[in-house]
């Protein structure tokens, strides 16, 4: 249970009578041709400014609409830079991740400044766990702040392949960089947790927080702290904290399903991670997920899939020893 708090959305025949008005309508004044792809962005940036101070879920409804903008702009125009890279970076405020770091490699084969991207792009590789894709990222053409972003990232996931002193080295070069990003103080302190224990990370975190208070990696990851304390109550203010601000996400799902099962509601921690795989396809081949999956499996009694699914995560990710002895336990009755 302490390994997974760590880690812790026709025209049918009888409008045929007005097809020729209409393309009467399209030849002559233009009518037919619709918004271009500059006015389908310029409404999506419309929209998204706008929607900043409405609550997180009315402005998850609107993020939502202006992708719907963006993607009508790429439909027309493939090419577009500014469309591909504003959709991108939306799609990763709404948690798409996958679809995200899609749009935004696109953004970057088509001439995108690394400096805006890279670093965007290496906090996506590292919650997606494609950390080779990660390890990969070029520092070229990078400011201190970005520099300090893909260098903290390459720490934690030197962290998670279980190198913690290259990670203590290199996160300590993310923060020499002036100014470094918050991410690579958050960065910190997810190391500080692995390295030093929960209490010396949430330390640094509220200091964090004190100085960015709407920073929400750092309240996703002081909930992951109070819980691996067994602070139930802390993280769950922590957790509302996040969804308060960013809406029901990937993260916020995944978390919904934990605290059903710290408080003993399986069923209602199995709805959410359905929910999760079906709306956030990529997060079956993350660890995490498949681990509170497995431990869904464990306490609704259903052995078999819990063992398989910890075999499977034991045996591609040795973060994951805690497990072991649950593997072995459930080894001979699921066999």
């Amino acid at each position: 249970m302490t390994v997974v708090r760590n880690r812790l959305r026709l025209f049918t025949s009888r409008h045929a009578l007005f097809l020729p008005a209409l393309l009467l309508c399209a030849l002559i004044s233009g009518c037919g041709d619709g918004p271009s792809p500059g006015e389908h962005i310029a409404e999506a940036r419309r929209i998204l400014d706008e929607s900043r101070n409405l609550v997180a879920l009315e402005r998850v409804r609107e993020r939502r609409i202006a992708i719907g903008e963006l993607k009508q702009a790429l439909k027309k125009d493939s090419g577009n830079l500014e469309a591909a890279t504003l959709l991108g970076m939306t799609l990763y405020a709404d948690g798409a991740l996958e679809d995200s770091d899609h749009w935004l490699s696109k953004a970057l084969a088509l001439g995108a400044d690394h400096a805006s991207i890279t670093p965007l792009r290496a906090q996506i590789l590292l919650v997606t766990e494609q950390l080779d894709k990660l390890d990969s990222l070029s520092f070229a053409g990078l400011g201190p702040e970005g520099r300090s972003t893909v260098q903290a990232a390459k720490a934690v996931s030197m962290l998670e392949q279980g190198r913690p002193e290259l990670a203590t080295e290199t996160i300590e070069a993310a923060l020499q960089n002036e100014p470094h990003s918050p991410f690579a103080e958050v960065a910190a302190a997810r190391i500080t947790m692995g390295t030093e224990g929960y209490d010396a990370a949430r330390r640094e975190l509220l200091d964090i927080l004190d100085r960015y208070p709407d920073y929400v990696p750092a309240w996703y990851l002081l909930g992951d702290v109070e819980s691996a304390r067994g602070q139930a109550a802390d993280a769950l203010k922590a957790y509302k904290q996040y969804i308060d601000r960013v809406g029901m996400t990937e993260a916020a799902l995944l978390n919904s399903a934990l605290m059903h099962i710290y408080n003993g509601k399986f069923a209602q921690a199995r709805n959410a991670l359905q929910i999760l795989q079906g709306q956030y396809k990529w997060v079956r081949d993350i660890d995490s997920y498949r681990f509170v999956r497995g431990l869904a499996y464990l306490e609704l009694e259903d052995t078999q899939s819990a063992y398989r699914t910890f075999v499977d995560i034991y045996g591609q990710n040795t973060n994951y020893r805690d497990v072991a002895d649950r593997v072995q336990e459930l080894g001979h009755s699921a066999s």
